[in-house]
């Protein structure tokens, strides 16, 4: 909904994480903007502006009852505002990325739909919205700015992604695997095999996994379990093979599932475009010296009553969309 960067939030940080560890966030200090990354610094006006733009999205996706008290509204409230410092963050590292490669211009077309997304997203605001956020269109312009630039860069290094993935290394088998830990019982479902059971029988006699048909692609087994499973033929059976501290009977009931490796392609795809971002992130940790306002982030409020919520969902970003391709 919010593009490239949402999908980056949503799919791979899960909370501005990498690692267990936040992304951006060196040790709190007081400094004069409620987050800074290198040279750049968020206004308390802007993280107004994404706070009511994130309580408006958690309204929509939850319900606008969520504040009515039969939640934790403390921890409600503190989820809205990690989202919140999670976009801001991903948004000044990128955008601080563009500056770097000196990729951050804007042409008269964007310049232009960014004032006009400022211009009509003002006119949207009640009154009592721009009470909470003390936002001018001057401030909406810069923060447009800074999100189109960030977006545009993400956009940019996910088109730069190699495109091209393997057939092989998409494939996607059907098969039915006995998964087992005791030695002696893998022992003697390899000799049942050996002498003529079915596999069948001998999978939901002596299996400690799921039982029946399963569809995996790669990396699904220890490396030792796939390089056997991966060359077997439709219907062929392997011998017993021991990895880590597991033991594995394969029967390959399709080696090329078509459907499914064309949508694990997609998916591999995906993963190698959030790499992409990823990367860029774990990189200005040590490229950036960056701060937040603590007190303000403990300290702020979020608009909880309802009457107080007059935009519509997420419209801050949605009126972007409408201006400029994003």
């Amino acid at each position: 909904m919010i593009g490239a960067l949402s999908i980056i939030c949503a799919f791979v940080l899960s909370g501005c994480t990498i690692g267990g560890k936040r992304v951006v966030f060196s040790d709190p200090i007081k400094v004069a903007s409620v987050l800074t990354v290198g040279d750049m610094k968020c206004p308390k006006e802007e993280a107004l502006v994404y706070l009511l733009n994130y309580r408006s999205l958690y309204d929509n996706i939850m319900g606008a009852s969520i504040w009515d008290g039969s939640f934790d509204l403390n921890r409600l409230s503190n989820s809205v505002k990690v989202s919140v410092m999670d976009i801001l963050a991903e948004t000044y590292v990128l955008a601080m990325d563009a500056k770097d490669k000196g990729t951050d211009g804007l042409s008269e077309t964007e310049e232009k739909g960014i004032e006009d997304s400022a211009k009509d997203y003002y006119s949207l605001m009640s009154e009592k919205e721009k009470e909470y956020c003390s936002v001018t269109e001057a401030k909406l312009i810069d923060a447009y700015k800074k999100f189109y630039i960030a977006q545009r860069n993400c956009n940019a290094m996910m088109e730069a992604v190699d495109q091209e993935v393997s057939e092989d290394e998409a494939r996607v088998i059907d098969a039915e695997v006995i998964v087992m830990s005791d030695p002696e019982k893998a022992s003697k479902a390899s000799t049942a095999i050996n002498t003529g059971k079915s596999f069948e029988d001998v999978m939901n006699t002596y299996s400690e996994g799921q039982k029946g048909q399963i569809s995996f692609g790669r990396n699904t087994y220890p490396k030792e379990a796939e390089d056997v499973i991966f060359r077997l033929e439709n219907n062929e059976v392997s011998g017993l093979i021991t990895a880590g501290d597991k033991y594995y009977i394969v029967k390959c009931i399709n080696k090329y599932n078509a459907g499914l490796s064309e949508e694990n392609k997609k998916n591999i795809l995906e993963k190698r475009k959030v790499s992409a971002i990823k990367n860029v992130i774990e990189e200005s940790k040590g490229k950036y010296v960056t701060a937040e306002d603590t007190e303000f982030w403990s300290g702020v409020e979020i608009i909880s009553d309802e009457a107080k919520t007059e935009k519509k969902r997420d419209s801050f970003f949605s009126v972007l969309q409408k201006h400029l391709v994003i």
